[in-house]
């Protein structure tokens, strides 16, 4: 399906949505924009019979997006960066996280999630 203008998927390459329980409970999304080192091309490609019809699925752990780089095997603190960085909204209560937001990390946010994609999984057509 085509995108439609105003579709939150517009621009990235990943969107996470949901709800927190800091306190007080609200929102949050996660954005990473579309760039070269989050793109998902295998050598070859992917193959999709269109007169056999076929799906791409791409599944990923979660805990392994936001491996903290700077002490492996553990996660990037998010509620002391949130916190820290005022990153929730006074009023909406929403938390907005994106490519860009430093945690107290070597690196941000978008390039934790990119190097932890590019270093732990093989995207292979098979």
């Amino acid at each position: 399906n085509l995108l439609l203008a105003g579709d939150t998927l517009l621009g990235n390459a990943l969107v996470v949505t949901g709800t927190h329980t800091l306190d007080p409970q609200g929102t949050f999304t996660l954005t990473v924009r579309v760039t070269e080192d989050i793109r998902f091309e295998p050598v070859g490609g992917f193959i999709v019979d269109s007169a056999v019809g076929a799906n791409v699925q791409l599944v990923y752990n979660v805990t392994d997006w936001l491996e903290n780089p700077d002490s492996l095997g553990t996660p990037v603190d998010l509620t002391t960066c949130i916190t820290t960085n005022t990153l929730m909204d006074a009023v909406t209560k929403h938390i907005a996280l994106n490519e860009g937001t430093q945690c107290g990390q070597s690196k941000s946010i978008g390039n934790i999630i990119k190097d932890n994609m590019k270093n732990k999984y093989d995207v292979s057509n098979s």
